[in-house]
């Protein structure tokens, strides 16, 4: 499979696509919708304030819905920061409302 033509700025990769070889910061766009529109306007707003010179910023997406199984183990796991539209759920050292 051949690679994609990445920005220098900014790579959205995803579900199922090769990683860029580098990248200095990553940022996973997750929600429960299958037609996610918020995400475009998020990659937008990524895109606009990445300085090009903090090096290239991966955006992974999680759709379309595919092999999703291990990518977005592994996307979980690259993610610097994750975008979310789910409802935060409490687990163990999570907070509690009073």
């Amino acid at each position: 499979m051949p690679l994609p033509q990445w920005d220098r700025r900014c790579a959205v990769v995803h579900a199922g696509q090769p990683m860029p070889m580098e990248w200095a910061a990553c940022v996973l766009l997750d929600g429960p919708e299958p037609d996610a529109s918020w995400q475009h306007s998020v990659i937008t707003a990524l895109e606009d304030g990445w300085p090009v010179v903090n090096g290239r910023l991966a955006v992974l997406l999680p759709s379309p819905v595919g092999e999703l199984g291990s990518w977005l183990r592994d996307a979980y796991t690259w993610a610097d920061e994750i975008i979310s539209t789910r409802a935060p759920v409490a687990g163990p050292g999570t907070p509690h409302a009073p």
